[in-house]
């Protein structure tokens, strides 16, 4: 595995357990910064986008890419 697909996993694997905990009400710290419920927006904005990070390196290492349609 790569070392930005780890990481990658490690991140999404972070934003994971930030929405668990903000979503029984209590607070969870990342790289020194600490979210709150009220910052839930933002925590799920940041699970999509590693969601898509790992996707998408998970693909490049299958060797199956994205292909743009011919216009």
């Amino acid at each position: 595995m790569s070392a930005e697909l780890t990481e990658a996993k490690e991140q999404l694997a972070e934003w994971k357990k930030a929405s668990r905990a903000l979503a029984k009400n209590q607070s969870y710290s990342i790289a020194g910064r600490t979210y709150v419920r009220s910052d839930a927006s933002h925590v799920l904005r940041m699970l999509e986008y590693w969601k898509r990070e790992v996707e998408q390196l998970s693909r490049r290492r299958r060797g199956i890419g994205f292909r743009k349609a011919a216009v």
